[in-house]
């Protein structure tokens, strides 16, 4: 539960977040028919949940290169991850799948089952092949999955769709 989370923060440390201005409301419906409302924010912010320290610092050039104006935080386990992610209330996450602490499809399901995370965007990174990632099926459904053997060349695609200002989060 998110009070356990919540708990759990003791241990592990809590980090102050800054507040962006809000610039435009977006409403969108969650999928149990309720109706979500997203600020978008400038600059967007997005959680990478991904304990490999070579494929953080890829994905920290790719932003510094190709979209300076994210807010980026990394977390390198499944559970810090679940607790930044309550408490930074991200735009977009990039999750590994195979994590420590909480793999990252139980991390994508948990968090697509709470009401307030309904219209956030998911991407997930895996070194798995589609026959490895198939009893994660149920969890990734209808989320983005790049495999890390062609991040490079397709998260920057799958952000600027994400993150272009008619985007809707």
């Amino acid at each position: 539960s998110w009070l356990q989370l919540n708990q759990l923060e003791n241990i592990v440390g809590s980090s102050a977040v800054a507040t962006k201005s809000v610039l435009v409301d977006a409403a969108h419906e969650a999928p149990s028919g309720e109706i979500v409302i997203r600020p978008k924010r400038f600059p967007p912010r997005v959680l990478l949940i991904e304990d490999s320290a070579h494929f953080q610092k890829l994905v920290q050039l790719l932003m510094d290169n190709d979209f300076p104006q994210v807010d980026l935080h990394v977390a390198d386990d499944g559970v810090v991850g679940l607790l930044m992610a309550g408490r930074l209330d991200p735009d977009v996450l990039i999750v590994d799948v195979l994590l420590p602490g909480i793999d990252g499809a139980t991390l994508v399901d948990r968090l697509r089952s709470q009401p307030q995370f309904h219209s956030n965007q998911f991407i997930v990174i895996t070194s798995l092949d589609e026959e490895s990632r198939a009893p994660h099926e149920r969890a990734l459904a209808g989320v983005s999955v790049i495999h890390k053997a062609r991040l490079m060349r397709e998260l920057p695609m799958l952000l600027n769709r994400t993150l272009a200002p008619s985007a809707a989060f």
